[in-house]
């Protein structure tokens, strides 16, 4: 059985969500061998996170392809339109800017994209072209950057099922006589969104239209046997205590690692939240005096009867809630990470990974945000599985450098899809 945009649903989740574009939608995924990533460099990874992991938006729909200009998107629209989308959120143009192509030949092909998934059913947030701080664009490129992005902002007048995110205050600098990006927005060369830029700057905006589109509708989850059972809930939760009961410091079945640099501690402790969930803290204080650079992290396995119940074919996902208060000191990222071993291979899937050398530069997530791992099709049962919560040092890290950071989970989740 199909829905009307024809996804089978047994494997769609919610309302189907893209993203079309350049680099900076390609940011929101990652791939490397067995490791595959939502990476949050990407605005993507962030609007998924602020919605509550509410629409179907696997890496498959992030349709961003580095250094296309919009005559590289246009030509391979088809590709996108064959998906058939819900909501697609379309970002390009920065790259036709840097090439010089004329003002009518931008708007003509940003027109046609819109036509075409629109043709489809699918309800358009266009993103328009962002500030860049690398002084690319000559001047007469920014006149028409900014041109193209008020025509853009017109078409919201002229189309039904058509939003604009404009992020001209939230992610460009208006003082800037170039302009810029916000101070800490952009990474070096100052193209691509850092963290904050793509979660404050960019996923904020579209996040506003999407809770007036497609309001939430998923009730999270909080019920202790809410386990998973092969005949009376498959869709089960498979961790072995994914609410985080019992334990003093650290939850039942769950336990503490850490290769971090000598002089930095991990400790762990359980908290309530306010609708009485559990909530496990992980708290990194010290000053390095030497050692590697490395990784502290919570860990939590699959239990045995979801082991026993998983076969080559079925197809796995994780999720988990998360909350930063404050800010962190020479950490470079939190991440949320399912694995599973599979005739003795160890595949991964993260979310929230960032960059070593940049840290995420966000101060607070001002409430918990739900994280949620790319799927995994298992190509056979799995010997072990488990998630890890952790966090990677910044690196390169020296002796007499301090380290700080609190973060909280909450409600872990690893659920078979199909």
């Amino acid at each position: 059985m199909v829905d009307i945009y024809q996804i089978p649903l047994t494997t769609k989740r919610g309302p189907s969500l893209a993203f079309y574009g350049d680099s900076i939608t390609a940011n929101g995924i990652g791939a490397s061998g067995n490791l595959t990533n939502n990476n949050a460099l990407g605005y993507s990874f962030w609007t998924n996170a602020m919605t509550g992991q509410r629409f179907y938006s696997p890496p498959a729909l992030n349709f961003g392809v580095s250094g296309d200009k919009l005559s590289d998107m246009l030509a391979r629209l088809s590709t996108v339109t064959a998906a058939r989308p819900d909501i697609c959120v379309v970002l390009g143009g920065t790259n036709s800017l840097s090439a010089d192509i004329s003002y009518a030949n931008c708007i003509s092909q940003l027109g046609q994209i819109y036509d075409g998934l629109q043709a489809v059913g699918c309800t358009v947030i266009a993103v328009p072209i962002l500030g860049r701080s690398d002084a690319v664009l000559t001047a007469q490129q920014r006149i028409r950057g900014i041109g193209i992005n008020n025509w853009m902002k017109n078409q919201a007048a002229t189309r039904r099922n058509f939003f604009v995110a404009d992020c001209g205050l939230s992610f460009d600098d208006p003082t800037s006589a170039s302009w810029g990006a916000l101070s800490g927005y952009t990474y070096t060369p100052g193209l691509h969104p850092s963290p904050n830029g793509a979660f404050t700057g960019i996923a904020a905006k579209i996040v506003s239209i999407l809770n007036i589109i497609a309001p939430d509708w998923r009730i999270l989850p909080a019920n202790q046997s809410d386990t998973y059972d092969a005949t009376d809930n498959p869709k089960g939760n498979m961790l072995n205590n994914g609410p985080f009961v019992g334990g003093a410091s650290t939850a039942t079945s769950t336990s503490l690692s850490t290769t971090a640099a000598l002089g930095v501690t991990a400790a762990a402790s359980k908290g309530t939240n306010t609708d009485n969930r559990n909530i496990q803290t992980l708290t990194l204080s010290g000053t390095t005096t030497g050692g590697s650079n490395g990784q502290i992290f919570l860990s939590q396995g699959l239990s045995a009867g979801a082991l026993a119940g998983l076969q080559a074919g079925d197809e796995i996902e994780a999720f988990v809630e998360v909350r930063w208060s404050g800010g962190f000191t020479n950490i470079a990222y939190p991440y949320f990470e399912m694995r599973t071993t599979e005739s003795a291979t160890v595949y991964q899937r993260q979310t929230g990974v960032g960059q070593l050398a940049n840290p995420y530069g966000i101060s607070s997530t001002n409430g918990f945000l739900r994280w949620r791992t790319p799927s995994r099709v298992l190509t056979a049962t799995p010997s072990a599985g488990s998630i890890q919560l952790g966090i990677y040092l910044i690196s390169p890290i020296t002796n007499g450098q301090s380290v700080a950071g609190v973060i909280d989970f909450m409600s872990a989740e690893v659920r078979k899809i199909n």
